[in-house]
């Protein structure tokens, strides 16, 4: 018998599959949609001239204009066409507006920067700028509007998304990107001052004392009362990486008789990168290296005549002010006066949502912020370097057209912020270390814990002058290295403070320098990725010479780990112990701080604070106090204790994961890197956005740096190497670069992540710089040509 006709089901098959086909047609142009043009030739009306831009396959840039107006602007359509989405999310950030665009989810975000004058300082530098830097910002923004303008609707996935029409590009927005990178560099913003003192109030004095040793505690301080913190405490909440390696060696170390420089900035690793290649070239303007999507110039490279590099000095620029308030709320306490709190309101947008109207208050010193009941932080004056008058702008072209090595020192002193450590390189062969920046001069304290706003005492006198601390050139040894560490002068120790990193990554840098003389651009790349970690070594050695003294029955288990991390060569490589360290190390964290941090319901504090205060407990140079579990009564732990018990720990996690021999345990399990794009949040295709996981290699105190959180079972890398340079001073195209990822900020495009690939296998590729060079290597060339010229 024949099955009877259905012909709703026909209709209702038909329906899906058209559905479906529209779906993804939508989806495909959707997500294909601002695509970068790299070939070919567009009619530019506010040019004056021609420009030439030729790309390499790797699709970095090398722009030749007749003149700076159309060089800057040239930059500016450049980085919207790769980064416009990029460019626009920061922008929205730098202004509070997030949430306008993608919702209610970043409004603590816009609040958090509006609060802190983010918006209104960028307005503040833009106006102020000198009038060359106006030229070239100006210029800048008139190449991303005259981009917008030729694409129209055809904008990249985010504009697609969201229906957000893109606004004029303004040179406030430029400026807004290099101080948000001043905020993410600046120490006194991390787990610094506030979390200090809450670490003070819940150990109490003498137990902070112990582990935080001298520093200036103000009056009324210690029993200021603070809001209780709802964060949950976190015991590995992971290192802060935003650091960097570089080095220069001298002509003494290098097999061709001229100096080499390496950077390689630590900072977050995200798609698209923070970074953006290019060559820049006109008359009397020639420039290459790294810049800002979003901002003109380069930050980080060489010229014909030098080549630079930063890492963050770690020196404390800002400082956080507690305040007596009277009854109203409305003055705060200075000397026996009150003064008047200034209010201002604005409104915020949010996406679906009706606006908000925000009070932003704020005194003489700086910027009132809220009471953060997450935290337990409360409301506080904030004093900062960066809300003095600073020129970005002007450094950056300084540095492009410094001649010599004073030139570029000259350059380095109109940094205002963030403060920098930098290395220079000149073609002569001389090297450089110095400072940039200026930082505050206190009359009282440190700046490590917070100061009393009531007492005049406390308050910035101004700031030092440009040029003032660490200065070097050219030393004996032939290498000039900073990673982080203390590089304050010895007479000036008690001018400057900061929160520095240990030894351990510059020592290695150093040691690895002066063991040749015949250093070119590849084999002093290898040093970026050495995976050797100094602290491990220090925990591992203490470790076995306290069980070599020790009378304690250590068991097979224990005594298998303790015989491979001795035997182990402390490098942090996917196989064998590197695994067993990661977790001995999540472990003894644990049993060493879980229950004070509990009890007195301590902030997260990040490993880059704890590490010092581990390899003293591990050497058993803290008070035996500190090794007891205050949870247990009817045993006062030791340090034999907390030893056996982080190992035992560790070997049972370790084999129960991978089994019992420690040879094949996998640190890369453990250890891995997902690339996120802020789109990844988008439902059901977020995930286009991403890349990863990788296992890496590496560990914060590696000279090649890996560092995350510790959550869900595993180590979530999210810092690291955002790129690798060398620079070859005596030919500039033996020069190397890598990103971990790609020139382009669209996922559909190929230069999107073509680099990750040889940066996670530690190569490089090269960095071009002549014009035979450029030649050889362009595929593709577009030309921008003015109306008038057709």
């Amino acid at each position: 018998m024949a099955c009877p006709r259905k012909p709703w089901l026909k209709k209702l098959l038909l329906l899906s599959g058209l559905m479906l086909t529209c779906g993804f047609v939508w989806a495909y142009a959707t997500l294909h949609s601002g695509m970068a043009v790299r070939n070919g030739q567009l009619n530019i009306p506010e040019l004056h001239a021609e420009v030439i831009i030729s790309y390499d396959k790797w699709g970095v840039p090398a722009i030749a204009a007749e003149n700076n107006h159309d060089l800057a602007f040239a930059m500016g359509w450049v980085h919207a066409n790769d980064r416009m989405e990029q460019m626009e999310l920061t922008r929205l950030a730098v202004q509070g507006r997030l949430a306008e665009v993608l919702g209610p989810q970043l409004i603590d975000r816009d609040l958090n920067y509006r609060h802190m004058r983010i918006p209104h300082t960028a307005r503040h530098l833009a106006s102020i700028a000198s009038l060359e830097s106006k030229r070239w910002l100006n210029a800048y923004a008139e190449g991303v509007n005259a981009w917008l303008s030729q694409r129209a609707d055809d904008l990249p996935p985010l504009y697609q998304l969201t229906g957000w029409k893109p606004e004029k590009w303004q040179a406030r927005d430029s400026l807004g990107i290099p101080l948000l990178m001043a905020l993410d560099l600046s120490r006194g913003f991390g787990p610094s001052e506030m979390q200090r003192l809450q670490t003070l109030q819940g150990l109490g004095a003498k137990r902070f004392f112990e582990l935080w040793g001298d520093m200036h505690l103000a009056d009324g301080i210690i029993d200021y009362p603070l809001p209780v913190a709802q964060e949950k405490v976190n015991h590995d909440h992971g290192a802060s990486a935003r650091g960097s390696n570089h080095w220069v060696v001298g002509p003494s170390r290098t097999i061709t008789g001229s100096a080499l420089l390496a950077n390689d900035p630590h900072l977050n690793l995200q798609l698209p990168s923070i970074w953006y290649q290019a060559l820049l070239r006109a008359p009397n303007f020639s420039v290459a290296g790294m810049s800002f999507p979003g901002t003109p110039g380069i930050v980080i490279g060489h010229n014909q005549n030098i080549a630079w590099g930063f890492t963050n000095s770690q020196l404390d620029d800002n400082d956080v002010f507690l305040e007596k308030f009277n009854p109203e709320k409305t003055a705060v306490l200075r000397g026996e006066q009150w003064e008047l709190i200034q209010s201002t309101q604005e409104t915020l947008k949010v996406k679906g949502q009706e606006d908000l109207l925000i009070e932003l208050r704020s005194t003489k010193l700086g910027p009132l912020l809220p009471e953060n009941k997450l935290t337990g932080f409360p409301e506080r004056t904030l004093v900062w370097t960066a809300y003095k008058d600073c020129d970005f702008t002007k450094s950056f072209i300084k540095f492009a057209t410094a001649k010599t090595l004073e030139d570029s020192h000259e350059a380095a002193k109109s940094f205002l912020v963030p403060s920098q450590n930098i290395v220079i390189a000149d073609r002569q062969g001389n090297i450089m270390h110095a400072w940039t920046g200026q930082l505050p001069m206190r009359q009282r304290g440190d700046g490590r814990l917070p100061s009393p706003g009531w007492d005049l005492s406390y308050q910035w006198s101004g700031l030092w002058p440009s040029g003032s601390g660490a200065y070097s050139k050219n030393p004996q040894s032939g290498v000039l290295a900073t990673a982080n560490h203390d590089t304050r002068p010895h007479d000036q120790k008690a001018g400057f403070s900061g929160e520095f990193g240990q030894n351990y990554r510059f020592q290695q840098i150093t040691d690895r320098c002066l063991e040749r003389d015949d250093w070119d651009v590849k084999s002093l790349g290898t040093i970026q990725h050495d995976s050797f970690d100094g602290w491990a070594k220090d925990i591992c050695d203490a470790l076995v010479e306290h069980f070599d003294c020790s009378q304690h029955e250590l068991g097979d288990s224990v005594s298998n780990a303790i015989s491979a991390l001795n035997a182990w060569d402390k490098r942090m490589e996917l196989g064998g112990a590197s695994a067993l360290f990661r977790l001995f190390r999540l472990h003894l964290s644990k049993s060493l701080f879980r229950d004070d941090d509990r009890l007195g319901n301590l902030p997260n504090m990040p490993s880059f604070f704890r590490r010092p205060h581990i390899l003293a407990a591990v050497r058993g140079q803290l008070n035996p106090d500190w090794y007891d579990d205050r949870q247990t009564t009817n045993h006062r732990e030791n340090l034999d204790d907390i030893l056996l018990l982080a190992l035992k720990r560790a070997m049972q996690e370790g084999c129960t994961q991978w089994g019992d021999n420690i040879d094949n345990w996998n640190y890369g399990d453990i250890h891995n890197l997902t690339l996120h794009n802020p789109l990844s949040y988008t439902p059901l295709i977020g995930s286009w956005w991403d890349r990863g996981p990788f296992p890496v290699t590496g560990s914060p105190t590696s000279i090649g740096v890996m560092a995350g959180p510790w959550r869900e079972g595993m180590e979530h890398v999210v810092a690291g190497p955002s790129f690798r340079m060398v620079c070859d001073t005596a030919n500039w195209d033996n020069s190397s670069m890598v990103m971990p990822g790609g020139q382009s900020g669209h996922p559909a495009d190929y230069h999107y992540d073509d680099q990750l690939e040889i940066l996670l296998r530690g190569e490089s590729r090269q960095f071009n710089w002549s014009e035979a060079a450029i030649e050889k290597t362009t595929v593709s060339r577009l030309t921008l040509k003015p109306t008038l010229l057709q």
